[in-house]
């Protein structure tokens, strides 16, 4: 794994003896593996193969293909996780420990995006166990790292896409007035499900969805950090705004649609044909070597053409893959992160009208040599 490679050159080049990663997503973009109890860990060292320690009911999730040391313990004994760091970190004479310190939560926990967060008593709880070992905050060297997917993983979030972008279009077919927001979402996430464990054949699959309508599809609850179903049941002509989460074995995907129930009046006609073309052109501005920064300076010089009465509060995206939100975000106006071929990005463009309701589409985009993908 290239990933990993540099990692370990990075660790060298930083006289860091070793990296201890627990947060499920690092452990994914290390190792393979997606661990699902805590505590989990995989300790990479400049020169060595990785270890992961795990619990006993989690070695059927290792990838048949992780070649490093694996160490189990009874999951009911959560202190054996310590006594094994303990023994392998005396073992390496590791004086300096690399490890997630400026780690932050993004989403809520009814998204179910962070699973684990170590909190500062674990810190220092591996502090004392390994002999006074001096932490080091690698938090934005990992950051870095996960930003540039490989091509396996490429491949899993696209199939991750597939079956979402199915369930969407298979639900949409459902939609007619007096069906509940709740409902609608339920709909969706049942069929997602469905379709990743019993046809992708995945190991764990799921989705969260959030579906506004009505005026509340261009209020807050549309485009604030996290969106809400309510028992609230949609109209004749009411716009219907999806909002899709969703993973497969631990790559997540990052989707929104915007639905008419029954007849498109021509003033979301217009709004929709707007942010469709926003989409497609800011799509077609992305390059490896441009600046993150000019991908939103971009996208808002081009809302200015936008129609009279609508606005777009958020950004035009962020990354995604191990966390449907990750780096790098478009909208940091001082950022100096160089967009790179590998990476996926969310782009998601969007119109709202107060009180009336609003319109994003969201894709998820992969740059290449050639520019950015739609997967």
């Amino acid at each position: 794994m290239k990933r990993l490679e540099t990692l370990q050159d990075e660790l060298q080049r930083r006289q860091i003896d070793a990296l201890m990663a627990v947060l499920p997503e690092d452990i994914l973009a290390l190792t393979g593996f997606w661990p699902r109890y805590w505590p989990s860990a995989t300790l990479v060292f400049p020169r060595d193969l990785p270890v992961i320690i795990a619990g006993d009911t989690d070695v059927e999730n290792i990838p048949p293909n992780y070649s490093g040391e694996l160490v189990t313990y009874d999951f009911d004994q959560q202190e054996v996780f310590f006594n094994i760091l303990r023994r392998l970190t005396c073992n390496a004479r590791i004086n300096k420990l690399g490890a997630e310190l400026g780690f932050k939560t993004i989403a809520g926990g009814h998204v179910g995006g962070e699973m684990f967060a170590p909190s500062k008593f674990f810190w220092e709880r591996v502090e004392t166990e390994c002999g006074g070992v001096k932490l080091v905050d690698v938090t934005s060297l990992l950051m870095r790292l996960r930003m540039v997917k490989e091509d396996f993983e490429i491949a899993k979030i696209r199939t991750c896409v597939n079956i979402a972008l199915s369930a969407l279009e298979q639900v949409h077919q459902e939609l007619t007035p007096g069906v509940r927001e709740i409902e609608l979402a339920a709909a969706i996430e049942q069929v997602f499900q469905t379709a990743a464990i019993v046809k992708a054949k995945a190991r764990t699959g799921r989705a969260f969805v959030f579906v506004m309508s009505g005026p509340r599809a261009g209020d807050k609850t549309a485009w604030g950090p996290y969106n809400i179903s309510t028992g609230r049941c949609i109209r004749e002509t009411d716009v219907v705004l999806v909002e899709m989460d969703a993973f497969i074995d631990g790559y997540w995907v990052d989707l929104s649609r915007t639905w008419i129930c029954g007849e498109c009046n021509p003033q979301w006609q217009h709004l929709y044909k707007f942010v469709e073309d926003l989409q497609s052109r800011v799509a077609a501005y992305i390059r490896a070597g441009i600046h993150v920064r000019d991908v939103e300076n971009f996208f808002r010089d081009a809302l200015r053409e936008a129609p009279s009465g609508s606005f777009c509060p958020h950004g035009v995206g962020h990354g995604v893959g191990f966390a449907f939100h990750e780096e790098p975000r478009l909208d940091a106006p001082n950022s100096e992160i160089v967009i790179e071929t590998g990476m996926v990005l969310a782009l998601e463009p969007a119109l709202y009208v107060s009180g009336r309701g609003g319109i994003r589409l969201e894709d998820l985009f992969v740059v290449s040599n050639q520019g950015c993908e739609k997967l």
